[in-house]
């Protein structure tokens, strides 16, 4: 199949279920953990805010921020339909919206990483966290006599 043909739906997939992009793209433990971590992160907000999330009406920057969880902010939209929430008495609610809306951009910045580009390094010097990364440190120059 074509590449420019596959990279939408690769996107699409990762944006619906954290993780699959890069697992799809041949990076299965990098998927593993996108998807583990962005899911903890998730449930930990949608425990604490008791499953309520809020309409774009309530709060934008919340709003845009649970929309990064894809498949669970489209089925929790769906459940509960859009619906005003009223007052929220709840004592965590605000760090359970918090956590959701770090997940969801969690997400969307992973989605982003897939664009950054792949330069491999040369293999003089010294490199800079795991191989294939961009940033490749100088070797430092051996210190010069100095001349009596």
């Amino acid at each position: 199949m074509n590449k420019k043909i596959m990279l939408p739906f690769i996107i699409l997939l990762g944006w619906l279920i954290p993780g699959a992009a890069h697992w799809m793209l041949n990076s299965r433990v990098k998927g593993y953990i996108i998807f583990s971590l962005t899911c903890l992160t998730l449930a930990i907000g949608l425990l604490l805010s008791d499953f309520r999330t809020l309409r774009f009406m309530d709060n934008h920057f919340y709003y845009l921020g649970q929309f990064g969880c894809g498949l669970v902010f489209l089925a929790n939209l769906f459940l509960t339909g859009g619906h005003p929430l009223g007052v929220i008495s709840l004592p965590y609610f605000e760090i359970g919206l918090l956590y959701t809306c770090v997940a969801g951009t969690l997400n969307l910045v992973l989605l982003l990483s897939l664009f950054q580009p792949r330069i491999s390094a040369p293999l003089s010097g010294r490199h800079c966290g795991a191989p294939g990364l961009t940033a490749v440190l100088p070797v430092p120059a051996a210190p010069e006599e100095e001349v009596k």
